[in-house]
């Protein structure tokens, strides 16, 4: 379960059970950061979008693209000056280099 908390309400604002295992890393994308990624035990790769909700102050969040990689993921990074590109770490110790466009 991936979950997201108003850090000064401490209202629940989002909750996701688009992954079948463990979430292991979230990444928010540091060109644009209403986009963050996921990445799961399950070998997937999840991309989000926050944006404003329906009332002020009330953001929702939307799936934007799911990607497998094919082995369980430890670390996600994104590259620090092209906002397409992020790093994935798997837990066997290889690593992949992914367009997310």
């Amino acid at each position: 379960i991936l979950r997201a908390w108003n850090t000064t309400t401490h209202e629940l604002l989002f909750e996701s059970r688009s992954h079948s295992a463990g979430v292991t890393d979230i990444a928010t994308n540091i060109h644009n950061p209403q986009i963050f990624a996921s990445g799961s035990y399950d070998g997937q790769i999840r991309i989000f979008r926050i944006s404003e909700g329906v009332s002020a102050g009330s953001p929702s969040v939307s799936l934007l693209c799911c990607h497998a990689v094919g082995h369980p993921i430890w670390k996600l990074k994104w590259h620090p000056t092209d906002p397409s590109l992020l790093l994935i770490a798997g837990t066997t110790g290889g690593f992949k280099v992914m367009r997310i466009s």
